[in-house]
């Protein structure tokens, strides 16, 4: 099965070979050159058709890549304004919905071992008595715990797919 190839596509492909041998061919004019003016001729034309080959690649690397009519990486170029809004607004949805279903622990001391002492403190979810430093964990932006144990802390983390905190 053979892919049918725009011809436009063909040009464009076709062009930027021609400036990459033009750019290498003016390189190589200039490593030879003796005279200061072709020196500087050769430099400034293998300088200009190396930025316009620098500026083509991304483009050509999309055209060559295949997929719609200019490639993959075209659509967001062809989109109109209420795609591109409606595109956005569901990244912000979706970003906001992984933030409020996370877990955030805000620890008191900066500390996360489960074996260090900094007093005695008893746990909002346990009721039990501890040692290391205790934090405040949160649902998004809403406080769960104001003072709670790192065994606590780990088990919502682990139970909600997250990694622990405390070790």
């Amino acid at each position: 099965m053979e892919i049918e190839v725009n011809p436009k596509v063909e040009k464009a492909i076709g062009l930027y070979k021609r400036l990459i041998t033009k750019s290498e061919h003016h390189y190589k004019k200039y490593n030879r050159a003796r005279k200061s003016d072709t020196i500087d001729f050769h430099w400034d034309s293998y300088k200009l058709y190396r930025d316009v080959c620098r500026r083509m690649s991304p483009l050509i690397f999309a055209l060559k890549r295949g997929g719609d009519k200019f490639g993959e990486g075209r659509r967001w170029f062809e989109e109109s304004a209420e795609e591109y809004v409606e595109r956005i607004n569901k990244r912000k949805a979706a970003a906001k919905e992984k933030f409020d279903s996370t877990y955030s622990a805000h620890l008191y001391f900066f500390q996360n071992s489960l074996y260090s002492d900094y007093g005695t403190y008893s746990c909002e979810s346990c009721k039990i008595t501890f040692y290391h430093s205790p934090s405040a964990l949160y649902l998004g932006k809403e406080k769960q715990h104001e003072c709670i144990c790192g065994n606590c802390v780990n088990n919502f983390m682990v139970r909600n797919g997250q990694e622990e905190v405390y070790h």
